[in-house]
């Protein structure tokens, strides 16, 4: 039996963003920031891409001075998250650790992500968003990955209930 995925994001403030990835005994809590990549928008066209393709894709994380990969693969009905950790932006071959991972059906990895996501974006006026985070909330791309989840469940027969899991 595949393990529940939580995630949650926090509101951004001066640059930096936390966030909690949690499935079954395992737990990833940090806070990542907004340079030098834009992790929040490639995080969302990852997810879109998971949802109709058999892919392999990385997102990278900044958090001074460590990095991490959050690396995604479907194949066929899965999908899979790992997350690889780096001491530095050396990346250097061998060098990351695994700090998290989960396997599970495509929509039960990126409908937790949406809901995550979906919940920033409700809150980015009261959260001062860009001002905050340094970016714009990517909303053509969160649309595009909501289209992708609704289209998944209904699909799979779920229904796009918001309350759901």
């Amino acid at each position: 039996m595949d393990e529940k995925l939580r995630v949650s994001f926090n509101s951004p403030q001066c640059g930096w963003m936390s966030f909690e990835l949690r499935a079954g005994e395992q737990s990833l809590v940090d806070a990542a920031c907004s340079a030098p990549y834009d992790s929040l928008l490639d995080l969302i066209r990852a997810l879109s891409r998971l949802l109709v393709e058999d892919t392999e894709l990385t997102v990278k994380w900044a958090y001074e001075p460590d990095e991490a990969d959050f690396n995604f693969k479907a194949r066929g009905e899965r999908a899979e998250l790992e997350v690889k950790w780096y001491e530095n932006r050396l990346r250097l071959e061998g060098t990351g650790e695994r700090v998290f991972f989960f396997e599970g059906s495509r929509l039960d990895l990126c409908r937790p992500f949406w809901k995550a996501l979906r919940d920033v974006q409700r809150d980015i006026v009261v959260d001062e968003f860009a001002r905050n985070w340094g970016r714009e909330f990517p909303a053509a791309e969160m649309q595009r990955l909501t289209e992708e989840i609704e289209a998944c469940e209904h699909q799979q027969g779920l229904g796009s209930d918001p309350s759901a899991p």
